[in-house]
């Protein structure tokens, strides 16, 4: 043979990583046609080599599961706090939800028990944290008021008005103070068409409203006012005044669902 067994093991070793020349090459491939046992010799050193590549590999992935048990360990505490509070949450809001709040407005003042499939909303007013909603239900009006309270919006309390048939008559009312945070709302309907306007509120707080036939107008306040403050008239084009809020009843006794639109008695 041309070449040295032992000179062409040495160069295999090279030749393995990849940094012997063209020459060293080309002569250990000519030596390995003729020569079984350094054939079985480059064969080995893959066995080996192999081995040691398996053996290194799996060394890496027990170091690399030994650290990520290590961040797991130092990060159980963290895990259960987050777990905890993520079940606080999720038990808050599913009780909060089965108690009628919701995250808007609209949908809390659905969960009222006087509102149902029937209710026609006539209206609304948003007096923050106040939000005021008008139903009209079959034998009644409703006033149903919700509050904001972060993050929801829950029910307060409710009242109603009954139904008339009069020309000029209340379709809801509200008056309440809460938390020191006050509201009044009075919404009416008019058929009347001799009446051009309607003016309501105490002397600081006077409001005038034009009056469009069958169209609900809702005056409002942030305050709570007595009825007997409000003062309503309503008052023809030429400003003589056809109705005034009262209750026509002579006992000493008087429900605010008696409050009525009287005619002024010429």
């Amino acid at each position: 043979m041309k070449y040295n067994c032992e000179l062409i093991r040495d160069l295999l070793l090279l030749c393995q990583d990849n940094v012997a020349s063209t020459a060293s090459q080309t002569a250990v491939n000519e030596h390995l046609l003729e020569c079984a046992e350094c054939r079985s010799f480059k064969k080995n050193m893959k066995i080996v080599n192999l081995q040691q590549n398996t053996s290194k590999m799996k060394d890496a992935e027990t170091i690399s599961h030994t650290k990520v048990a290590k961040r797991i360990r130092k990060r159980k505490p963290l895990i259960i706090v987050c777990l905890a509070l993520v079940t606080i949450l999720v038990t808050y809001f599913s009780y909060s939800y089965a108690t009628g709040k919701r995250f808007d407005a609209y949908n809390c003042s659905q969960n009222s028990r006087w509102v149902d499939e029937e209710s026609i909303l006539l209206g609304d007013v948003d007096m923050a944290p106040f939000h005021i909603y008008l139903y009209e239900n079959e034998e009644k009006y409703r006033t149903i008021a919700t509050k904001y309270s972060f993050p929801f919006w829950e029910l307060g309390s409710s009242s109603w008005a009954n139904k008339t048939d009069d020309l000029v008559k209340l379709v809801g009312w509200y008056s309440v103070r809460d938390d020191g945070q006050g509201i009044t709302v009075v919404p009416i309907e008019c058929f009347d068409e001799n009446v051009e306007y309607i003016e309501m509120g105490a002397n600081d707080s006077r409001l005038r409203k034009e009056i469009k036939g069958g169209e609900v107008i809702i005056f409002s306040w942030a305050k709570s006012l007595r009825w007997n403050d409000l003062d309503g008239i309503a008052y023809s084009k030429e400003g003589e005044p056809l109705y005034k809020l009262g209750y026509d009843v002579k006992n000493a006794t008087i429900k605010t669902d008696e409050l009525r639109w009287l005619p002024v008695l010429k």
